[in-house]
C-alpha cells in the first residue's frame, strides 16, 4: 500500500498520475553527484577534442550521466508470455536539467522464445562484457571515456535508436542477442544496416562471450566501422577477475584507423565494500603514412561502499597516460583525476 501511494505522489509531481497508479508501472531513478581534482598536462587543449569536454583541469562538481528517470510498464498476456515498454530521461543531478538523450525507449514481448523488442535499445556489444566489467561506469573513474575501452554509440556508450532486437532464453549456459537498426541516425539518406551482436555462455561462477558490431557507411567510397571483442570472468571466493579485448576498423569511419584495447580488472568484496583495480593498455594504427601510432595506458583504483542495494559512496584515483595523441609525434600527455561520489537509486 505504501509502495501504491509513493507512485502516485511522483506520478503527480511528474506529470505521469495515470501511468504510476495503474498496476505493472514502476518509476524509478538514480541520482548521482561527484566531487573530484582533475588534472590534463601537456595536452595543449587536445583532451578537449579528444573528450568531447570531459577531461578538465579544475576541481569539479559533477554528474557524470548517471543521474536519469525512467517509466517501466509490464502486462501478462498469458501463456508465459508479457508485454512491456520502458521510456528513460537523462538527469544531471547535479544541476538538475533534463536532457533529451537516446537513452533507452522501447516496446516488446516476451515468452519463453526469448524477447522481442523495438525502439532505442541497449546494444549487445555495450552490455555484454563492456559497462557489466567496470563498476566504475559513469564516474569519473570509468574506463569506456578514458582510453579504457572502446566509446561511441557503436562501442560502450549511448543506445541504438531506430532499432529491432532480439535476445534468446538461456539454453543450457549459451544466450544470444542481436539488435539491428535499418536506418540508425533517422535521416533520408539511405539505409544503414547497422548491427551488434554477442553470444554468451555461462556455468556456475564464470563465463565467456564474443560480441561485434558494424556502423555501415552509404556515402560513395566511405568505409565502414567494425569491432569485436572477447573476454570473460571468474570469481573464487571473494575475488573477481575479469577482462575483454577489443579490436576495431577505421574508428570512426576513417580508413586505416585500426586499433585494439586489452581490459582487465580486479575485484575483491569485503562486508559492503568492494575494492577495484583495473586497467587497459591501447594502440591505434595512424591512418595516414608516416605517422606514429597513438598508444595509450589507463588505471584506476577505488572502492565501493555499499549502504544498501540502493545507496553507496565511492572513491577513486584514476591515470590516462597518451603517448603520440591523435597521431601527432609532437602530442604527449596525462590526464588523472581522484574523486569521491553519492549515488542513491530509486523505485517504487
Amino acid at each position: 500500500m505504501n509502495k501504491k501511494l509513493i507512485a502516485i505522489a511522483i506520478g503527480a509531481a511528474l506529470g505521469t498520475l495515470p501511468l504510476a497508479s495503474q498496476a505493472g508501472v514502476k518509476i524509478y531513478g538514480h541520482a548521482q553527484v561527484e566531487v573530484a581534482d582533475e588534472n590534463a598536462d601537456d595536452m595543449t587543449g587536445s583532451y578537449e577534442s579528444l573528450r568531447a569536454g570531459r577531461w578538465q583541469d579544475e576541481r569539479t562538481v559533477e554528474d557524470n550521466a548517471r543521474g536519469r528517470w525512467g517509466i517501466k510498464a509490464s502486462e501478462k498476456l498469458g501463456n508465459g508470455m508479457k508485454a512491456f515498454a520502458q521510456f528513460e530521461w537523462k538527469l544531471n543531478t547535479s544541476e538538475f536539467n533534463s536532457v533529451n538523450t537516446t537513452r533507452v525507449m522501447m516496446v516488446g514481448l516476451k515468452g519463453s522464445w526469448g524477447t522481442f523488442m523495438m525502439g532505442s535499445l541497449k546494444t549487445p556489444y555495450k552490455y555484454t562484457g563492456g559497462v557489466k566489467y567496470d563498476p566504475f561506469v559513469t564516474t569519473n573513474a570509468e574506463a569506456r571515456r578514458n582510453g579504457g575501452m572502446v566509446g561511441g554509440v557503436y562501442g560502450q556508450n549511448a543506445f541504438m535508436s531506430n532499432a529491432v532486437g532480439y535476445m534468446t532464453p538461456k539454453m543450457n549456459g549459451f544466450q544470444g542477442w542481436i539488435v539491428y537498426s535499418p536506418d540508425e541516425d533517422g535521416t533520408s539518406s539511405g539505409d544503414d544496416g547497422d548491427w551488434a551482436a554477442s553470444l554468451k555462455f555461462s556455468a556456475g561462477n564464470w563465463e565467456v562471450f564474443v560480441a561485434g558490431v558494424n556502423n555501415e557507411n552509404n556515402s560513395p567510397g566511405g568505409t565502414d566501422y567494425t569491432a569485436w571483442k572477447i573476454g570473460g570472468k571468474v570469481k573464487f571466493g571473494n575475488f573477481t577477475v575479469l577482462g575483454q579485448y577489443e579490436d576495431w576498423e577505421d574508428m570512426n569511419q576513417v580508413d586505416g584507423a585500426d586499433g585494439r584495447i586489452f581490459f582487465v580488472g580486479v575485484h575483491f568484496k569485503s562486508g559492503n565494500n568492494l575494492f577495484v583495480l583495473q586497467a587497459s593498455d591501447g594502440e591505434q594504427d595512424a591512418p595516414t603514412a608516416g605517422n606514429p601510432d597513438m598508444e595509450w595506458t589507463y588505471y584506476t583504483l577505488g572502492v565501493i561502499h555499499k549502504f544498501s542495494k540502493t545507496a553507496r559512496v565511492f572513491a577513486a584515483w584514476t591515470r590516462t597516460d597518451y603517448d603520440n595523441l591523435n597521431n601527432n609525434s609532437t602530442l604527449d600527455g596525462d590526464r588523472s583525476a581522484f574523486t569521491f561520489g553519492m549515488r542513491k537509486d530509486f523505485a517504487t
